[in-house]
């Protein structure tokens, strides 16, 4: 891998990727998941469309932030893209706030893995690895997504040039995460530290 200088560089030329080290997920499943976050996050979940998301964060009663995510729409469940260093915790605390909900919290993150892809061409480079319209993925609005063979691709708003996260289940027929980084690298993407992507975000 090059330096952090060159790497800047292919985001600005191009488009690099790397694994997400630092988030978690959790999966939330059974038909009360919308109105249990709801009643405890700061953002208005209930009325997320399909392959929409939000941004939002879960505190105490006192009003204390425990942690800050993004939650993702996807039909028959909701994710959560929460931080990993507290991925565990927030699940078992969840669990815990269930009462007579039909509500399940399940930690996903080793099962469904997380990739950014990131630069001024990362649009048309998931398009290419993916094979699907480049105008659908640029035209997509932050935090809403496009389904994929084994996952989906959401927009972010981690950067000043366009980014994405992939999303992809480690063990789906689309070959996981290692068929996904050939892909995008056929397409032209390069890998970059997840130092680099920090710097952008910031």
């Amino acid at each position: 891998m090059t330096d952090i200088a060159s790497q800047y560089r292919i985001t600005a030329e191009g488009a690099g990727w790397a694994v997400k080290t630092g988030r978690g997920r959790l999966r939330f499943d059974g038909r009360d998941r919308l109105t249990f976050l709801q009643a405890l996050v700061s953002n208005d979940v209930e009325s997320l469309d399909e392959g929409r998301g939000v941004y939002a964060v879960y505190l105490t009663p006192q009003g204390r932030m425990l942690a800050d995510m993004r939650l993702y729409h996807r039909g028959d469940y909701l994710l959560a893209d929460v931080p990993a260093g507290e991925t565990a915790a927030l699940a078992a605390r969840l669990d815990g706030l269930i009462f007579t909900e039909d509500v399940r919290v399940v930690d996903v993150s080793t099962t469904l893995r997380q990739l950014t892809v990131v630069g001024t061409t990362a649009d048309a480079v998931i398009a290419r690895a993916l094979s699907i319209d480049a105008e659908r993925v640029r035209a997509l609005p932050v935090l809403s997504q496009l389904p994929v063979p084994g996952g989906f691709i959401a927009r972010t708003d981690d950067a000043d040039r366009p980014s994405f996260d992939v999303f992809i289940d480690s063990g789906s027929d689309a070959g996981g995460e290692a068929q996904m980084v050939q892909g995008l690298e056929t397409a032209g993407a390069v890998a970059i530290s997840p130092d680099v992507v920090e710097v952008l975000r910031i």
